[in-house]
């Protein structure tokens, strides 16, 4: 039964979620108080630390697609079935967000909002690091990162891990407010969109065993041969 197979997969991966739980609640918490202009000066007081700075600078990439590719492929060699689940999963997910950000949504980023309509506001920005200014709902970055994380919680036993791949799809997230490329409401979507894409279509695979006997690292099929 389908629903009980839901069940398990929530039950074996509640670790993976606390941090996703407190982060919404919080998230929330801002959007529905504050306006998003003071949101991000909230979170932009942060900004200017140079270790920190470089952190993020170079942390947002684990959320670029094509890096989510190309550890699929690399993930490929331990686990066929799973490289599979990730690189279907970032495709529909990435895909709904570029038609959601491109089509659906005409949302402002930031430094278009603060350069254009606030020019009396102070904004710091990260040195290196070129803000974009239109398509910011929702974050394709945190979309990403949160697939990519997702998997890799599901595919790991260890509740510590679990723990540690949420929070690090949240930071990869987090960065994308903190080089002011997006708003805290297009990554609270955009890890939304990531996290439950990739839960469902996990849960249908595991339920229907879709991709059992590609359950091999890559190499099993060429020896086969």
């Amino acid at each position: 039964m389908f629903f009980k197979t839901l069940l398990n997969t929530i039950r074996e991966n509640r670790y993976f979620f606390i941090p996703l739980l407190l982060f919404y609640c919080f998230a929330i918490y801002r959007i529905s108080i504050y306006s998003k202009i003071d949101n991000h000066l909230f979170f932009n007081q942060f900004v200017g630390n140079p270790f920190v700075d470089s952190i993020f600078k170079y942390l947002t990439y684990l959320g670029d697609g094509f890096f989510v590719v190309f550890i699929a492929l690399i993930w490929s060699m331990k686990n066929l079935r799973q490289s599979l689940i990730l690189l279907i999963t970032y495709g529909i997910a990435g895909g709904l967000v570029a038609i959601l950000k491109n089509y659906v949504f005409d949302v402002p980023r930031p430094h278009f909002v603060f350069d254009y309509f606030h020019k009396d506001i102070f904004v710091k920005y990260v040195d290196g690091v070129e803000v974009l200014a239109l398509n910011s709902f929702p974050s394709g970055h945190s979309t990403a990162a949160m697939v990519l994380f997702t998997c890799f919680a599901f595919y790991f036993s260890n509740p510590a891990m679990k723990v540690l791949m949420s929070i690090l799809g949240l930071l990869v997230a987090f960065s994308r407010v903190y080089l002011s490329q997006h708003w805290i409401n297009d990554i609270t979507a955009g890890t939304f969109i990531g996290w439950s894409i990739t839960f469902i279509f996990y849960t249908l695979e595991k339920h229907y065993h879709w991709f059992e006997n590609l359950n091999h690292p890559i190499r099993y099929f060429f020896k086969k041969k």
